[in-house]
């Protein structure tokens, strides 16, 4: 599966982003993110997409749906999204693209998992009190 979430360490979560993401995989991902909504709890997410390639125009807009359907949901818990991409050039781009269409919560882009997990922490301790 491209897309795999890790809650092991809740109210840190991480989805995984193999392969190339499909329509299909979109249902997965909006089933994996109402599992972390109905905890309502504060979370953050950090989105590893160093695996993952450029999905196609259906499964683009088919997330883009994932992500109008929750907006509200991530006004309500999401302290922030994290995301760790390798390419210089698709970081540059995803940052311009949030500069844009702005995410329903904070976000930051990334080339180290070390960095995107303590900013997530950070806006998570802002917003709910995440502990050391």
């Amino acid at each position: 599966m491209p897309v795999l979430l890790d809650d092991s360490r809740f109210p840190l979560a991480r989805f995984t982003w193999n392969e190339e993401p499909t329509v299909e995989d979109a249902a997965g991902f909006a089933a994996d993110l109402g599992r972390l909504f109905a905890r309502k709890t504060p979370l953050a997410i950090v989105h590893d997409m160093r695996g993952g390639k450029q999905p196609g125009i259906k499964a683009i807009n088919a997330f883009a749906d994932v992500a109008k359907a929750n907006v509200e949901n991530d006004r309500r818990y999401i302290a922030g999204f994290a995301f760790v991409v390798q390419s210089a050039v698709l970081r540059v781009g995803l940052k311009g693209f949030f500069a844009l269409a702005p995410l329903a919560a904070p976000s930051f882009v990334t080339a180290s998992m070390e960095e995107a997990e303590t900013w997530a922490r950070e806006r998570f301790r802002e917003k709910g009190g995440l502990p050391s």
